[in-house]
């Protein structure tokens, strides 16, 4: 499987995402803000998250197995992923 390589988690990440989403809620951009709903800090936006797993998982398929006009369509069958 291909070594995957994404941006850490920090604060400049969540801030360029709140910024691209338009979610600016507290809890992902301010430490106080976080601890006081009982976390240790900030954290990640939730489909921020699942785009880091989507990469992931994505990037672990071979290509021939998409269709080249619908990502999200079957060409064939895969069964081996290495």
């Amino acid at each position: 499987m291909p070594v995957l390589s994404l941006p850490p988690m920090e604060l400049a990440v969540l801030e360029r995402y709140a910024a691209a989403s338009g979610d600016h809620a507290r809890i992902h951009l301010d430490d106080e803000t976080a601890r006081a709903a009982g976390f240790p800090g900030v954290i990640a936006h939730g489909l921020l998250v699942m785009a880091y797993l989507g990469r992931a998982v994505a990037d672990g398929i071979p290509t021939e197995c998409f269709a080249a006009s619908h990502a999200d369509s079957w060409r064939s069958r895969c069964w081996e992923i290495d």
